[in-house]
């Protein structure tokens, strides 16, 4: 399920797989990413994909 579809649900635990590049700017990708993870009840965990640290990242 994708971030988007995820939207006005709740779920126990969420896993969020980021992608290297994102489309959008910071500002979406970080409202994108605040939504994913506030979809969590009790636990989340982010994996981001590729070996670098992404320029404008989100999580920064």
């Amino acid at each position: 399920m994708t971030i988007h579809q995820a939207k006005n649900r709740e779920f126990d635990g969420v896993v969020i797989v980021w992608p290297y590049q994102v489309a959008g700017d910071l500002d979406q990708k970080r409202r994108l990413l605040y939504n994913g993870v506030t979809r969590a009840r009790h636990w989340c965990v982010s994996l981001v994909q590729g070996n670098t640290s992404p320029a404008n990242s989100p999580f920064e």
